[in-house]
Parts: structure tokens; C-alpha cells; sequence
């Protein structure tokens, strides 16, 4: 299968390398947790994109104004990404989304939601939280390659297996599960996550274009649990559109493919995931 370039016209690549690089001459998440201050400018850079959370409370507002079965959905992939979250605050905010399912048009429960929202991104850009967030963003940088890693994605249009993959399993062989999920990006980092219907769960980073929120649902195509749990896999996603939107993952074991998803998605992300990773558990 041919797949599309990567769209990172939006970013100022050389300038976007740079920072990457100097962030690995500083010595990484290493230095950065004896010495934050370090980091100024890769903590404004970051800073100056939306929260998750912010992110998230976006998107539900315009699924409102798109259609009530738009917005019912998206109710439900914010849970989970609530759900996902094990922060305190943000794990009381589900009871809201959970009146928001009830009652679509309460408009006063919506901006007490956005409110909240608010406090947390407050704290996630200027609190104690910001060193958690910007130590995240770092460690999951390193584990995509770093800098090396970045280059190979702005200049690559093929998922990094392809190259020496083996003959793929033919997907007739593969278990079908309905699967939904969730990508929120920050800045060039996509972290996503993917739930499945027989209770198993799949999360980690991609390289993105770091613009946007997409919520998906659809059916995973996938090898014996074992043998998908057996190894981080490789992932590649690409949004196409044919008459409706949709997005597919492939995943990778050793260069051999081991799943595919193919979903419905709706959002705003704008971005092809490359040369990322992904956990599967039992959950």
C-alpha cells in the first residue's frame, strides 16, 4: 500500500530540528529533572499549545454545534480519556460528561466543564504539573528517536517497517473486535490510546504534526493476543477520505504486521502518526 506525505508545511522544520537537537545537547529528561530551568524555551514552546485537556473541551463544543449524534459520540471518547487519566481532577470530571450525555443542550453544565478545564490547564502550563508534563513530552521524545527520529519522520512517506517488512499475515486470519480510541497531540507528539470490546487496551506515543483532537471507533483486525502483547508494536496511521472520513493504523511486530484498525474518525487532528509505539495489556 502507497501512503501519503506527511503535511508538516505548518512547522518551521529546520527550526523545529534545532530545538530537538539542543534539547539533546542539554542532556535530555536527564538534566531536565535536575535542572529544569534548563528547558525554558522548550517549556514555552510547549506552553504555547493547548493543553490535552483544552484540546478535548474544543472539540466537544464543536461536535455540539455539528449534530447531537456527533456530539453524543464524542461524549463518550472524552470519557475515556478522562478515564485514561488518573490525575484526581480530571477523574472528577466525568460525572459532568456524564450529565452532558443526559442533557446535550445544558449549556451551563458545558461552560462549568470548560471552567475546570481552565483551573487544570492552569496548573498543567504553570504548577507543580508543568514539570510532569514537559518531563512527559521528553521521554517521549527519546523513545521516538530524538532528533534522528524527527528527521526520519519529516522525510520519510512510508511507515518505518515497510522497508524490510516480511510478507504480511493475510487478514483473513486475523480476530475482528470493535476497538475506539482517542489522539491528542502536543505540539509535534502524538499520545494516543486504543480500547477494545473483548477488555484490551493499546497507548503510546507517535510523531505527529501536533495540531488537534481526533476521537475513532471501528473494528481491530489482530494476530492472538500473545502475540500482540508480546513486543511493543510499531504503529503508522493516515487519514483518508472517501465520501466520509476515515483513519487506519498498521501495526508491526519485527517488520512483520501484526494488526490493522480501521476506523471512523472525527476530529481535528491533521496528521499522519510515523515511526511510533504502542502497549497492549489486558485491562
Amino acid at each position: 500500500m502507497s501512503h501519503p506525505k506527511i503535511p508538516t508545511g505548518h512547522l518551521d522544520e529546520s527550526k523545529t530540528l534545532e530545538l530537538l537537537q539542543s534539547i539533546e545537547t542539554r542532556g535530555g529528561s536527564v538534566a531536565f529533572k535536575r535542572d529544569p530551568t534548563l528547558f525554558q524555551d522548550v517549556i514555552d514552546q510547549i506552553n504555547a499549545t493547548k493543553t490535552r485537556e483544552e484540546v478535548v473541551i474544543d472539540r466537544l463544543q464543536e461536535a455540539k454545534l455539528i449534530s447531537p449524534k456527533e456530539y453524543e459520540g464524542q461524549i463518550t471518547v472524552v470519557k475515556e480519556w478522562a478515564a485514561d487519566h488518573s490525575d484526581e481532577e480530571v477523574q472528577k470530571l466525568i460525572p459532568l460528561f456524564d450529565k452532558l450525555q443526559v442533557n446535550p443542550d445544558d449549556g451551563s453544565t458545558l461552560d462549568t466543564l470548560k471552567n475546570k478545564i481552565g483551573i487544570i490547564s492552569n496548573e498543567r502550563r504553570y504548577g507543580e504539573d508543568c514539570k510532569r508534563r514537559i518531563l512527559e513530552f521528553l521521554e517521549a521524545f527519546e523513545g521516538l528517536g530524538g532528533s534522528e527520529g524527527y528527521k526520519k519522520h519529516i522525510e520519510s512517506t512510508h511507515p518505518p517497517a515497510a522497508a524490510t517488512q516480511k510478507e504480511a499475515v493475510d487478514s483473513d486470519g486475523y480476530t475482528w473486535v470493535s476497538a475506539s480510541g482517542w489522539i491528542v497531540s502536543t505540539w509535534i507528539i502524538d499520545w494516543m490510546a486504543v480500547h477494545t470490546a473483548d477488555s484490551h487496551k493499546g497507548s503510546g506515543y507517535v510523531w505527529g504534526v501536533g495540531l488537534g483532537y481526533m476521537g475513532f471507533w471501528g473494528s481491530l483486525g489482530h494476530l492472538p493476543w500473545d502475540k500482540m502483547m508480546s513486543a511493543t508494536n510499531s504503529v503508522f496511521f493516515y487519514t483518508l477520505t472517501v465520501g466520509i472520513e476515515f483513519t487506519v493504523f498498521d501495526f508491526y511486530i519485527s517488520g512483520s504486521q501484526v494488526a490493522a484498525l480501521n476506523t471512523i474518525s472525527a476530529g481535528v487532528l491533521l496528521g499522519i502518526g510515523f515511526s511510533g509505539s504502542i502497549n497492549w495489556v489486558t485491562e
